[in-house]
């Protein structure tokens, strides 16, 4: 007698929300590929492939109400317009999240912001070789989780945890002063990267006078 086995389902899809924030608007382009990778994608505005939500990313809890009401139990992803997160990327941070105890907000190391820009300050190599940088950001991290006090406007990821307890909590304003009160963390794994092709990825380090050493 041949044994049943139960087939294992797959985890569903996070749900993206695409914002302009310190960018150009949201292109249909980058809709398309992100509704390539299996994603729900939701926008403020009307632009074509993704739903449009009530609510903008300047209302942070009543957006992941309005998103959690429509996608109950789902990862939830906002995302700066221009960057694309590969699947490989996901995929990592659905395993992250799982092995994390506490309810967490993950973000990803890019060059689209300073703060978690780990080229930032190195020098630009000589020639116009095109790097992989996601790949040796992957390759030489430790694995470590560093926590952030800065919001990330370039991607957070809310775990599902993550995401209850902000829609449960009260509605006042920007998101990162309740997380401590709600208990949760903003963190960013260190072999994680997603390329901003609008940015820079080598810069200086904008010191002050007294930190520089020659």
């Amino acid at each position: 007698m041949t044994k049943k086995t139960t087939p294992k389902k797959t985890p569903a899809m996070p749900v993206v929300y695409v914002h302009a924030k310190n960018h150009a608007p949201v292109e249909p382009g980058q809709v398309q590929a992100l509704l390539d990778l299996g994603l729900q994608v939701y926008c403020k505005l009307d632009v074509d492939g993704a739903k449009q939500t009530l609510h903008g990313y300047d209302q942070p809890r009543a957006l992941l109400a309005e998103l959690h009401h429509d996608h109950p139990g789902r990862t939830v992803i906002f995302l700066r317009a221009g960057l694309q997160p590969s699947t490989a990327l996901l995929a990592r941070l659905g395993v992250i999240a799982k092995q994390i105890k506490q309810t967490a907000i993950l973000t990803s190391l890019s060059n689209a912001a300073e703060f978690v820009n780990p080229f930032i300050g190195l020098r630009p190599p000589d020639t116009n070789t095109e790097y992989d940088f996601a790949g040796l950001v992957s390759l030489l991290a430790p694995g470590h989780l560093h926590a952030l006090t800065e919001w990330p406007d370039h991607f957070a990821y809310f775990t599902t945890d993550a995401v209850k307890h902000i829609v449960a909590g009260p509605d006042e304003g920007s998101l990162l002063p309740q997380l401590a009160l709600a208990d949760i963390e903003l963190v960013v794994p260190d072999q994680l990267f997603i390329h901003d092709p609008d940015n820079a990825v080598f810069k200086e380090l904008d010191l002050k006078p007294h930190e520089h050493l020659f």
